[in-house]
C-alpha cells in the first residue's frame, strides 16, 4: 500500500512539473481571428512576407505535438497569418555519475565493499519556429 501512494505522489509530482517553455522574440499584430498557415519547408511559402519573429519551445514531460499546438496558439496570438516549422534540435547533457557503495559483514568478519556506478544523461528536444505576415498589395 505505500508503495502505492508513493508512486501515486510521486506521478503527481511529475504531472504537476509537465510544462512546455517558449521563448518568442519579435513583432506582434492584431490577431487575425484565423489559424495561421502551417508550413514545414521554406520553399512552400509565398514569396511576398515579412518575418516576425522567432519562437523555441522546450517540453518538460509534454510531447513535441503538444508543443506544436502551443506555437499555433502563440502565433495567433501575436497575429501571425503563417508558422514556418524549422525543426527539431535536440540537446544532450554532459553525464552525471553516481556510485552507491555497500558493505556487507561477512560470517568470516571480513567485509566485502560493492561499489555501483550509474550514469545519467538526459536530452531534451527544443520545437523552432518563425512567425510570418503576409505583406498586403498596394494599388
Amino acid at each position: 500500500m505505500k508503495k502505492l501512494l508513493l508512486l501515486l505522489a510521486a506521478a503527481c509530482c511529475i504531472a504537476s512539473c509537465a510544462e512546455i517553455r517558449t521563448t518568442y522574440i519579435g513583432k506582434a499584430y492584431p490577431t487575425t481571428g484565423t489559424a495561421p498557415e502551417l508550413y514545414f519547408d521554406w520553399k512552400d511559402v509565398p514569396s511576398d512576407y515579412e518575418t516576425m519573429g522567432s519562437i523555441k519551445a522546450t517540453p518538460f514531460g509534454k510531447t513535441l505535438e503538444e508543443a506544436q499546438a502551443l506555437i499555433e496558439q502563440i502565433g495567433r496570438e501575436k497575429g501571425a497569418d503563417a508558422i514556418v516549422f524549422e525543426g527539431v534540435v535536440s540537446e544532450t547533457s554532459a553525464p552525471t555519475y553516481t556510485t552507491t557503495e555497500k558493505i556487507e559483514k561477512n560470517d568470516d568478519g571480513s567485509k566485502t565493499r560493492t561499489a555501483t556506478t550509474s550514469q545519467s544523461v538526459f536530452t531534451t528536444n527544443r520545437l523552432l519556429a518563425t512567425f510570418i505576415k503576409y505583406k498586403t498589395q498596394t494599388n
